[in-house]
């Protein structure tokens, strides 16, 4: 049940830093055993990465959520993470106006 795109040891962002030198931001949210963060200069439309045990995915937030990819995450962990991105989307965009605005 579980999808996977590209390389996992590769493709995995669970590090502060990217390979390429782009720094994480954490938004502070924490829920039910995820973690959501961004990274600077990833891509100009807002989106969140979502950090769980088992994987990791990452959700547009602009114009609306939507999977963009998922890195190990069952259905229902993902389900639950969208739920959560779309449940706390205005404190999500706030963070990331926060972050890129300077």
């Amino acid at each position: 049940d579980r999808h996977q795109d590209g390389d996992d040891d590769h493709d995995r962002r669970q590090h502060d830093e990217r390979d390429d030198g782009e720094k994480e931001s954490a938004t502070g949210l924490r829920l039910a055993g995820f973690r959501f963060y961004f990274f600077s200069r990833e891509e100009p439309r807002g989106h969140v990465h979502v950090q769980h045990a088992d994987g990791e995915v990452r959700f547009r937030v602009e114009p609306r959520v939507e999977l963009c990819v998922n890195y190990g995450l069952t259905s229902h962990e993902l389900a639950e993470a969208q739920r959560l991105v779309e449940e706390h989307l205005d404190e999500i965009s706030r963070a990331w106006a926060r972050h890129f605005s300077g």
